[in-house]
């Protein structure tokens, strides 16, 4: 429950809703604890779970993006 993997989408989530002081700065080990901090914070013992949601979410956003993109240009 509370493992929280930091990918692109979570490393974007959590630096624009999160830790707005990190944007720019480039994913680095501590970056990486900061964020597990801040959720764990946010989340307490759900954080892996608060994880999985917004990964899916920002994952299907993209998904939704690419495909409305691809639409407009046929």
């Amino acid at each position: 429950n509370a493992a929280i993997p930091v990918d692109t989408h979570i490393w974007r989530m959590a630096r624009a809703w999160y830790l707005p002081e990190l944007e720019g700065s480039a994913l680095t080990a501590t970056n990486y604890a900061k964020v597990g901090t801040a959720f764990h914070d946010r989340f307490g013992d759900y954080c892996g779970w608060a994880q999985q949601v917004l990964f899916y979410r920002a994952a299907v956003g993209a998904r939704r993006q690419t495909t409305a993109a691809s639409s407009t240009e046929t």
